[in-house]
């Protein structure tokens, strides 16, 4: 039978749904990392584009499970549906924690002296973080951004450019400015008018390499502000 294209909108949930994490990574091995990777078919019924027959998985186990010449290593349709379950069962009642072990904090805790705010500075200061973190927080949990929180995003980070250092000011901008860069990649994949091929790839990776980034912005982020609040 020949294969069916999916709908971009049953793409989009499948995507959602998963937060591009590989179910058979996250099955076997509990990896919860984002990962470049396709949907696949878990009756390996490419005209079945139920959304509940559909499984975002890494590159290298795709090929392994729903390519044409190749077959999965000893996996049954059972157990990947289980794990697909699982993976978002983990993501629905995960919780927002940006407070990842960091060892990048230990040793900034050891090295770096602070200087101590009075209470009023402090409130500020740490207000400023808070709207950072819910920030990341959001765009992980989400894997997306909208306007409305871009816009609110900067007019709460607004006064940071008068609290802190240039080094945040300048890391709250790029934080901006990659929110931007995610929201109009996550439109353009979008856009049903947009036919797969190179474009669509590029754009796909592109989206990966950006919530990677993110994803990696709350142990950065946690240590950049731990320079500059300390309470006395």
């Amino acid at each position: 039978m020949a294969r069916k294209c999916i709908p971009i909108e049953t793409q989009s949930q499948a995507l959602l749904q998963s937060r591009r994490r590989c179910a058979i990574c996250f099955g076997l091995n509990f990896d919860t990392k984002l990962k470049r990777g396709q949907i696949a078919h878990i009756d390996q019924d490419h005209a079945n584009a139920t959304l509940e027959n559909l499984v975002f998985l890494c590159l290298e186990h795709h090929d392994e499970y729903d390519g044409k010449t190749s077959q999965s290593k000893g996996l049954t349709k059972a157990e990947i549906k289980e794990f697909k379950d699982e993976l978002c069962s983990y993501i629905e009642n995960a919780k927002r924690s940006p407070w990842p072990d960091n060892p990048e904090l230990e040793k900034a805790h050891e090295e770096i002296e602070r200087p101590y705010l009075s209470l009023e500075v402090y409130e500020k200061k740490i207000r400023i973080y808070r709207v950072v973190r819910e920030f990341l927080g959001s765009v992980i949990a989400e894997a997306t951004t909208t306007v409305e929180a871009l816009f609110q995003f900067a007019q709460e980070t607004d006064e940071a450019l008068f609290l802190f250092d240039k080094e945040v000011s300048e890391y709250i901008r790029e934080l901006y400015k990659k929110g931007v860069r995610l929201r109009s990649v996550n439109k353009r994949l979008d856009n049903p008018r947009l036919p797969i091929g190179e474009e669509r790839n590029q754009l796909a990776d592109e989206d990966c390499e950006l919530l990677e980034w993110f994803a990696e912005q709350l142990e950065v982020m946690r240590v950049m502000f731990y320079k500059y609040i300390a309470l006395k």
